[in-house]
């Protein structure tokens, strides 16, 4: 039976690694390790020169990282994701985000309520333009619970001030 811990020579293998000291026998040894998926190309549709889906799912999860290292949501833990999609207009512009996704491992004594609550409070109203978002976006967490009423409130709020 296989422990779910790192052993210690994985640890020592993977610190080679990122110095540079290890063979391609070791790294067979070792696996993948933690894996994702990479894309990219430079884009003039941002400031950071990345398209702008990606750009603004970097600033919902520096949000996110913020939100817990400074103590506004202290039952979250590290490991958060997400992810963004948009809809283009013909000239390239974002028209509208059609989805946005975010994960994050958090206490296991909070509730989903309170989560969403904080979630939409602390990050999305923070990073997410209202104008990009509509009756039709769909804004998920890590249960695939929709914060439907989001966007509503969202606008709102905007439509006021």
């Amino acid at each position: 039976m296989s422990s779910p811990q790192t052993s210690q020579w994985e640890l020592i293998k993977a610190l080679e690694a990122k110095e540079n000291k290890i063979s391609d026998e070791d790294i067979e040894a070792i696996g993948a390790g933690d894996q994702g998926m990479m894309f990219g190309y430079a884009s003039d549709e941002t400031e950071e020169y990345m398209p702008y889906p990606i750009a603004l799912a970097h600033k919902l999860a520096r949000q996110l990282t913020k939100v817990r290292k400074d103590g506004t949501l202290t039952y979250l833990r590290p490991d958060g994701k997400t992810q963004v999609t948009a809809e283009y207009n013909e000239d390239g512009s974002v028209k509208r985000l059609d989805a946005v996704v975010l994960s994050t491992q958090h206490d296991p004594e909070v509730s989903q309520e309170q989560i969403h609550e904080d979630i939409k409070k602390y990050v999305f109203d923070e990073i997410i333009p209202a104008e990009l978002v509509d009756e039709e976006t769909k804004i998920l967490r890590k249960s695939d619970r929709p914060f439907r009423d989001w966007w509503t409130t969202r606008r709102q709020r905007t439509d006021r001030t």
